[in-house]
């Protein structure tokens, strides 16, 4: 017998876990099918009111899988949230001072801190 996932079984395992639901849809996240999309989604709502002049799939659209592991599992590809005026790295800096993301995760580090 084939074990269907629903969106709502989801949520209610998050909730249980203290996560806050519903997940924010976004077109192009697949949650049900990749689990690293629940946290895309989750991270890219937290950033929709950190960064308010960015339509939320632009945002979403800059959150990437880093290329190694080492370097966590997702990475904000700052420039591609297309800011005016600002440098990249002081946005990534001010977006790693103040994270406190809703699910579980470590402290975010700035890419220049990798040492590239």
């Amino acid at each position: 017998m084939a074990n269907h996932i629903q969106l709502g079984g989801v949520e209610s395992h998050l909730h249980q876990l203290g996560v806050p639901t519903p997940i924010r849809p976004f077109e192009n996240a697949e949650v049900l099918t990749n689990p690293i999309d629940i946290y895309c989604c989750y991270l890219a709502d937290f950033l929709t009111h950190l960064v308010q002049d960015v339509k939320p799939e632009v945002i979403h659209d800059s959150i990437q899988w880093t290329k190694a592991l080492s370097h966590g599992d997702l990475v904000v590809v700052v420039p591609k949230l297309r800011l005016k005026a600002v440098k990249p790295v002081d946005v990534a800096k001010d977006f790693c001072s103040i994270v406190s993301c809703p699910v579980p995760c470590e402290v975010p580090v700035p890419y220049e801190v990798w040492g590239h």
